[in-house]
């Protein structure tokens, strides 16, 4: 059977079903930044089911900070506890002090994974992404981590998603020093995915024009739903 990952809010599958298993699969038990999947919402659980990769030519800058844990936040990782089996780290008595902090890593360059998507490389899965208008990308993790992971994160000088034996996986960088992080020290326990924005090209053909890590409007002629573009060109042809 394949791994199935749950972190708080989220459940994280890495098997494709239907025809989405034909896109790229991986081994890699947590989904990182860069997978593609489905983001659904029940109650309070958030699920995202993880169903391909893209491949990467080039590593994509991301950004990590370190961000003093909310009340709200606390919330979720005592949840993320919870579906561990394990007792709430915080409860409602205690007091979340400034130094109780966790990371929020992010896509700092969408353009470059934009570019990237539409390469030739990554056809098959535009293609998926162009007739499943469902399929999003996982565009940001909060976790807290151990302390010699958390030390190799504080004094990085450069954080990157990079694609290592077929996955996508977290790469610090100090000076020409690259370090591959293993995500299982990651207890992932919330996420954001963001949706694209479709164009036509010069030749009539679909590209990706934007990934929308901020807001939920496509910006001038572009669209969310790649087949209004198709539709449009039919109107045009009457």
């Amino acid at each position: 059977m394949k791994p199935i990952f749950t972190a708080i809010l989220m459940t994280c599958v890495l098997y494709g079903c239907g025809p989405l298993g034909q896109l790229k699969k991986t081994d890699a038990q947590i989904p990182f930044i860069g997978a593609i999947g489905k983001h659904s919402s029940v109650f309070f659980t958030k699920n995202f089911q993880k169903v391909g990769e893209p491949t990467l030519g080039e590593p994509i800058p991301i950004t990590i900070q370190s961000l003093p844990l909310s009340s709200s936040m606390a919330t979720k990782y005592n949840r993320y506890e919870n579906q561990r089996g394990k007792e709430p780290l915080f409860n409602k008595k205690d007091t979340i002090t400034v130094q109780t902090r966790y990371f929020q890593a992010q896509i700092s360059d969408a353009i470059s994974l934009t570019n990237q998507l539409n390469h030739p490389n990554n056809r098959k899965v535009k293609e998926y992404l162009q007739n499943d208008k469902d399929l999003l990308i996982l565009t940001s993790i909060s976790f807290i981590t151990d302390i010699e992971t958390e030390q190799r994160i504080r004094t990085a000088e450069h954080s990157f998603v990079d694609e290592i034996d077929g996955a996508l996986t977290l790469v610090l960088q100090n000076g020409r020093i690259k370090t591959q992080i293993n995500l299982s020290s990651l207890q992932v326990f919330d996420f954001e995915t963001s949706g694209l924005c479709w164009k036509k090209d010069k030749r009539n053909q679909l590209q990706i024009a934007a990934i929308l890590v901020t807001g939920n409007s496509c910006p001038g002629k572009t669209e969310k739903d790649s087949n209004k573009l198709a539709i449009k060109r039919s109107h045009l042809k009457l």
